[in-house]
């Protein structure tokens, strides 16, 4: 990128529709258009490698435990795999954007097929509640927060280590699975679809998993399709959800825009296994939504550049990092949602 400005535009206020989902609030310092535009381009050719990058990273890890039948490969396998359906997840949220391919119905198709539909979700209806977030994020229209409430005691920060390890400790044995069926049932509400395009869209999701479960049946898999699949979602991906949710919303000031959300900046362990395709980057996401996943390191980057953001920004090194913030009683950090 070259000139790239910064422009200081205290308290303007930038207006955009929930079709383009972009911010809307007061921005303390908002980037040049010329650098937003730069820096939200779609690449539909990276989408395409990073989505067969990660389908591979998955058939080569069931290949692995089949050619190395030992009780120590499986957890790793199970924790690689989880991260991989956590990385469909990110890119199926790109896709809720309009991130990954310039062409719409290019991006429903892919997204829905090879990102949301695996993993039990869709990207249709997740949108609007998605959208919603960002339009109110923290408050009591913040769809993610109230679906939280359902559980408040799990999400009430800070915690001691006892009981923040315990609950983690039950995601990654899947004691802990009633929220996530719960969540993967709000994003198969359909009162989220228009009625237009209820039957098509149902009919070609049915559709879709006789025809995947039809084959598992035909190939005799459902052992290994629930032990690497299913076991994954309901264990590994579970935990580290609840990791990521935490560093993006919980135990972080909320008194400034540039403090309803933390960046984390993850170890090379956590890029792996925790918070792939730069997910940890949520304070910039919820700023610019319109940049892309693979360019959030260079936002980020730019904006640290700016004085008040380097001083007000939540930044926090590693998620282990995270997971102490949430249990020093030495710092004024408790749930967001006290203060709404």
């Amino acid at each position: 990128m070259t000139n790239i400005s910064i422009v200081d535009t205290v308290s303007e206020r930038t207006q955009r529709t929930p079709e383009t989902d972009s911010y809307a609030g007061d921005i303390p310092t908002r980037l040049a258009t010329t650098v937003v535009r730069e820096l939200s381009a779609i690449n539909p050719l990276r989408s395409t490698v990073a989505i067969a990058a990660e389908w591979t990273g998955i058939i080569l890890a069931v290949v692995l435990y089949q050619q190395y039948l030992h009780p120590i490969v499986l957890p790793l396998v199970i924790m690689w795999i989880g991260a991989r359906q956590h990385a469909l997840a990110i890119l199926m949220h790109e896709a809720t954007h309009y991130l990954l391919f310039k062409n719409r119905r290019v991006n429903a198709v892919v997204s829905e097929l090879f990102l949301a539909w695996p993993l039990f979700i869709t990207t249709q209806t997740y949108r609007p509640s998605h959208f919603a977030h960002h339009r109110h994020v923290n408050t009591e229209k913040d769809p993610d927060l109230m679906r939280k409430q359902s559980s408040a005691s799990e999400w009430e920060f800070p915690k001691s280590w006892g009981a923040l390890v315990t609950l983690l400790v039950k995601d990654v044995f899947g004691l802990n699975t009633r929220q996530l069926v719960s969540d993967f049932d709000d994003m198969w509400d359909q009162k989220a679809t228009t009625k237009a395009g209820v039957d098509a869209y149902v009919v070609a999701r049915i559709f879709y998993y006789v025809l995947a479960l039809g084959a598992v049946t035909y190939f005799r898999v459902w052992p290994m399709f629930l032990l690497l699949w299913v076991v994954p979602i309901l264990t590994w991906l579970k935990m580290i959800m609840r990791i990521r949710s935490i560093a993006e919303h919980f135990a972080i000031e909320n008194d400034h825009v540039y403090t309803q959300s933390r960046t984390t900046l993850p170890s090379l362990f956590e890029r792996l296994f925790v918070a792939p395709r730069h997910v940890s980057f949520h304070l910039e996401h919820h700023l610019y939504p319109s940049v892309p996943y693979f360019r959030l390191p260079q936002l980020h980057a730019v904006l640290m550049k700016d004085a008040v953001f380097q001083s007000r920004a939540h930044v926090t090194s590693t998620y282990w990092g995270v997971l102490k913030e949430c249990v020093e009683s030495s710092r004024q950090a408790s749930q967001f949602a006290s203060s709404v």
